[in-house]
């Protein structure tokens, strides 16, 4: 059934019922034909391993031979519902069997073992839903092509591999189960062929589910990157967690956390796709005011540096050069200081809540991202709210240590051909303040590639990172190679 295509309850009966004789017409043919189902607790497992035996065997006749396929294809490609409907099917029949050869009390003791095998493998699907959910969280997405539960038993293996790995625990609701990679991978060493299979197909869903879920989040945020840029005012928009559940009639409970503007957004919407997008089309016009003040005061604030301190302008001018979209700066010296928005916080704290402050020694560093929004205006800080205070907090950090670096992490639009990866471009400058006049010096690109692929504690030589080309001066440039 077509859910997007809008429910008609009385073609949705018509189609259950018909789904239903088939699946009972399936549970006749397989029980008249195995006499019995055995060797497995799920007795839909038990059906799908004996009939696979039976047509390995060349001991039917072809009728027998297409149909035995025809509910192993179904068995292969059904939904989980139908398959449960089937199971149900399998199971009601069954009793009508014992119910009909005399063995009342037989039937009896066997619904009840069926409602327990049932209530069984319904606990364990739902553990292996867990499974899938917790391996793909670590290992991301899988390859089509490769037996999925392969591929989790290699990545888990090389993970747990690693002496530096932290793995996280997860608790079962309700049952209160702990497990982690550790007790997924020696499930599915030990486990029988029947589970593997049942998690095989538990990944499969969820997989689907989430490339559904980065197909509707690519959708919004082109939608919004259009809308945006129609607008003429850039407003800052980024996807942090999205999810739905429930989608009915072309409708999902949509639940997100979101960042537009200077502001965050932790909240949940009924309704379509569109109506979403048109919901975050709102926001940004009146984040739009907003952010045309913050831009504004950002560029009070360049002119007030600019007018402090000498060679300012040229050292802002030469790093917004090489700034061709997104960047990142990393700053450090002896004693930098501190953004306003962390005032009243402790540098155990900042560090500790991961917000960019490393500590290497006595050295300090701080990362600041840029953007260049037009042409003319490249703006610092992943929130707006930063773009004012980086100025005066590069000012007020060339003041305290005199002397700082400035290492610029320019993304290009070129891809690597090798890795697949967009090619950066690494710059390095030390930049010391004498009096009130600004100074400062570019890094070849022979010195930058020695301090990338050297180990300062071993000082041995370590492979450059992959996709990046170190610069220097004017057009000295080093394209490293593995």
């Amino acid at each position: 059934m077509d859910v997007g295509g809008g429910y008609n309850p009385r073609v949705y009966k018509r189609m259950l019922r018909r789904v239903r004789r088939k699946l009972e017409d399936y549970a006749r043919f397989s029980l008249d034909l195995l006499g019995g189902v055995e060797g497995s607790p799920d007795v839909v497992e038990s059906v799908r391993a004996r009939l696979e035996e039976l047509i390995a065997s060349g001991g039917l006749e072809q009728r027998d031979v297409d149909k035995a396929k025809a509910v192993l294809e179904f068995l292969r490609s059904a939904p989980g519902w139908q398959v449960e409907l089937f199971r149900k099917a399998l199971n009601k029949e069954l009793s009508r069997r014992a119910a009909k050869s005399g063995k009342g009390q037989v039937k009896r003791s066997q619904v009840g073992e069926w409602r327990r095998t049932l209530k069984e493998i319904r606990r364990l699907k739902e553990r292996l839903r867990g499974y899938a959910d917790y391996v793909l969280d670590i290992v991301g997405d899988l390859d089509d092509s490769v037996d999925l539960v392969d591929q989790v038993r290699d990545n888990l293996e090389l993970l747990l591999g690693r002496e530096d790995t932290v793995i996280p625990d997860v608790v079962e609701f309700p049952s209160g189960e702990k497990y982690n990679a550790r007790t997924i991978l020696e499930f599915i060493k030990n486990a029988p062929p029947w589970q593997l299979d049942m998690f095989r197909k538990a990944l499969e869903k969820e997989l689907y589910r989430r490339r559904r879920l980065q197909e509707d989040i690519r959708r919004i945020e082109e939608a919004l990157e259009k809308y945006i840029e129609e607008r003429g005012v850039h407003v800052p928009f980024h996807i942090i967690e999205f999810d739905k559940i429930a989608c009915f009639e072309g409708k999902c409970h949509y639940m997100f956390k979101v960042e537009i503007g200077s502001k965050r957004f932790l909240d949940e919407f009924e309704g379509t796709l569109e109506e979403l997008i048109d919901l975050f089309k709102g926001i940004v016009d009146v984040e739009a005011e907003n952010v045309e003040r913050i831009v504004l005061k950002a560029e009070r604030e360049r002119r007030r540096a600019v007018g402090e301190l000498r060679g300012f302008q040229e050292l802002l001018i030469e790093l917004e050069k090489h700034i061709y979209g997104n960047a990142i700066l990393t700053i450090s010296g002896h004693k930098l200081a501190r953004p306003r928005q962390w005032e009243g916080l402790s540098d155990e704290v900042i560090t500790a809540l991961n917000m960019g402050l490393q500590k290497v020694g006595e050295l300090e560093i701080i990362k600041w991202d840029a953007s260049r929004l037009k042409e003319n205006l490249v703006v610092y800080g992943a929130d707006p709210e930063f773009w004012p205070e980086f100025y005066r907090w590069l000012s007020n950090s060339l003041k305290k240590s005199k002397t700082i670096s400035i290492l610029l992490r320019s993304f290009t639009k070129k891809v690597d051909e090798t890795t697949g990866l967009p090619i950066k471009e690494i710059r390095g400058y030390i930049v010391s303040l004498e009096g009130n006049n600004i100074k400062y010096h570019q890094l070849t690109a022979r010195e930058l590639l020695e301090a990338y692929t050297r180990d300062p504690e071993t000082g041995k030589r370590i492979e450059p990172e992959p996709a990046v080309i170190f610069c220097g001066p004017g057009d000295e440039k080093i394209y490293p190679t593995l």
